[in-house]
């Protein structure tokens, strides 16, 4: 095993170009790519570069990365591929320790459309694609002959504490051998030493990464133990946000009911907060994250889906509202990339529920969780009294006679004691939410003019590049009447189109003249201007421009078409417009413009 796996990896690096290959490049079938991108994988990660190739021949394979790594999705690509060219399952057995195991592989494997079940399911599944199972319950179930193992075109061993004790593992893969691909995924180094990857992949392809990935590394991974009532999480969050000065922050819920209890209790304690649920168009989860980052918002609330496009890069921290029982979900969250860390901290709320996955996600995670003690009533008092502090410094009593002569009867009072209790209660419950809330516009105010001064710094920057470039162009100015500048020579600007991926095809009956009468109804303005329409059997493409694609998403995305379904339509990927057809276009609106009326 030791020498194939040096030879594998000789083989591997001996192709430089394998970590730059495009998912294009990779798979073969576009619609396992288009599948591929609509839930946020824009490029491969470096063990899907080198992987997917051995996966998808189909060759004997042992990977061993870290957790974020990519390493499960690369089978679910494998698999996906494999739907398309065989068609009727199951293709693929994927065994796992436990239950809580199968949880997470399901919903990796589910993600691309792939059906799943256990053993017991499949007797009354007629379209399984993957089995998930333990060896014990497979081995039983071959022979008990519950499915035909000629049919496996993969066997997925997923992250299995390997064994030869009881020789169920041992006795599946004697049976398997030679009738179907095998393919290890483990996280440490000592999955290779292992007997049974000894015994039944000595021709496997072999890839180990070590390195966990940098963004994963560099962030500050915290968790905190919170209570089962349910305003313990709201309550927690708001006391952890105002101990640390509101930073910028997104929220990851795992449902939709978690985001509107959130978003109410936050607002209600003068948090601005907002939700944002479902398939959202990537423009308003853009604006609302910058709306966090220019001291608009506090909090930004999102689930896995409504937050699979959002820039992490105008937040300063992320916090997991509840543990995923998929590991990779946490990975996807934080944003895991070789290009650096997107935030610099990550918080976790820890309910008794969570207790569970957060568990199964510290076992394959290689990096470390700080835990934390909530603060305390004691010390947010403190933080409060500071900012009462700094308000009353900047108090002049001397422009206030009527001011200083309250003060002066205060101090004379026998009750003054509760008079300053009193005066202290206005205004720990004042400012549209009490202290929280004024703490938080402080918070907002700073990084509001943190962002003023930024962007600031940055037009001036462009103004100089402009001006710069304008000189070395060589594009000459004339002067008008009245003082306007016209430029006399300037380039065409630079236009996209929006290639489209239809989840129908001429097997539905569906074609060009019905996705124009979809258009027709539901967003008119874009029914005449279908640049490019390429019908498949199963799926179709469509080019519309760039400047209508969010408005033709957000109409015909789910809305009513067949036999009880939905209609299926995801952006796939940006096509620069030709330059012949960009100067097409300018010619033919130049005798418009000429009619044109200059303004009053």
């Amino acid at each position: 095993m030791q020498n194939n796996n040096e030879k594998s990896k000789d083989n591997t690096n001996s192709k430089p170009k394998g970590d730059s290959l495009s998912f294009e490049e990779l798979v073969e079938s576009e619609a396992v790519v288009e599948a591929v991108h609509s839930v946020g994988y824009e490029r491969p990660t470096e063990l899907q570069s080198k992987a997917l190739p051995a996966l998808l021949s189909p060759q004997n394979s042992v990977l061993i990365a870290p957790a974020g790594s990519g390493k499960r999705t690369a089978c679910a690509i494998a698999i996906a591929a494999a739907k398309v060219k065989s068609g009727a399952g199951p293709l693929a057995l994927v065994l796992v320790d436990d239950s809580a195991s199968s949880g997470a592989t399901a919903g990796r494997l589910s993600l691309l459309g792939l059906e799943v079940c256990t053993l017991s399911e499949l007797s009354s599944s007629s379209n399984c694609d993957v089995i998930i199972s333990t060896p014990q319950e497979a081995l039983e179930a071959l022979q008990n002959e519950a499915f035909s193992g000629g049919q496996l075109l993969y066997l997925v061993l997923d992250n299995l504490s390997l064994s030869l004790e009881s020789g169920e593992l041992d006795a599946l893969l004697e049976k398997l051998a030679g009738k179907t691909t095998f393919v290890a995924l483990g996280s440490t180094p000592d999955l290779s030493d292992s007997v049974i990857i000894e015994k039944h992949f000595s021709d496997a392809f072999s890839l180990e990464i070590e390195e966990q990935l940098q963004s994963i590394n560099e962030c500050h991974h915290i968790y905190y133990d919170v209570g089962t009532d349910l305003l313990a999480k709201p309550n927690a969050l708001a006391a952890i946000l105002e101990s640390m000065k509101f930073p910028a922050t997104i929220v990851y819920c795992n449902l939709p009911s978690d985001t509107d209890l959130l978003e109410v209790m936050l607002k209600k304690k003068g948090i601005k907060a907002r939700k944002l649920v479902g398939r959202v168009p990537r423009h308003r989860v853009n604006s609302t994250a910058r709306k966090v980052r220019n001291g608009q918002l506090d909090v930004m609330i999102v689930t896995d889906i409504s937050g699979r496009s959002v820039d992490l890069s105008n937040f300063e921290m992320l916090v997991n509202y509840s543990i995923h029982d998929d590991p990779e979900v946490y990975f996807q969250r934080v944003g895991a990339s070789d290009e650096g860390p997107t935030v610099s901290t990550v918080v976790n709320l820890i309910s008794p529920v969570d207790i569970t996955n957060f568990h199964y996600l510290k076992k394959i995670a290689d990096f470390e969780f700080e835990k934390r003690e909530l603060p305390l009533e004691e010390e947010l008092a403190e933080s409060r009294f500071k900012l009462l502090e700094e308000q009353a410094s900047e108090l002049d009593l001397s422009k206030n006679p009527e001011l200083q002569i309250f003060v002066s009867q205060i101090e004379r009072s026998e009750n003054s004691h509760q008079l300053i209790a009193l005066l202290a209660d206005s205004f720990l419950s004042s400012s549209g939410g009490g202290i929280s809330g004024l703490i938080a516009a402080n918070a907002r105010a700073a990084r509001a003019s943190k962002y003023r001064a930024s962007q600031s710094d940055k037009h001036k920057e462009a103004h100089t590049n402009t001006a710069k470039a304008e000189q070395s162009s060589g594009i000459e100015y004339s002067q008008e009447e009245g003082g306007h500048e016209e430029i006399k020579k300037r380039s065409l600007p630079p236009k996209k189109d929006v290639r489209f991926y239809i989840g129908h095809g001429s097997n539905q009956n569906f074609s060009e003249e019905t996705f124009r009468e979809l258009l027709k109804k539901h967003c008119p303005e874009a029914a005449e201007k279908v640049k490019r329409f390429n019908l498949r059997e199963l799926y179709s493409f469509a080019d519309l421009p760039e400047e209508i694609a969010e408005a033709v998403e957000e109409k015909l995305q789910d809305i009513d078409f067949t036999d009880g379904k939905k209609f299926f339509i995801k952006k796939a990927i940006a096509i620069s417009v030709p330059r012949e057809e960009l100067e097409k276009e300018a010619g033919s609106q130049e005798p418009e413009q000429a009619h044109e009326q200059p303004a009053a």
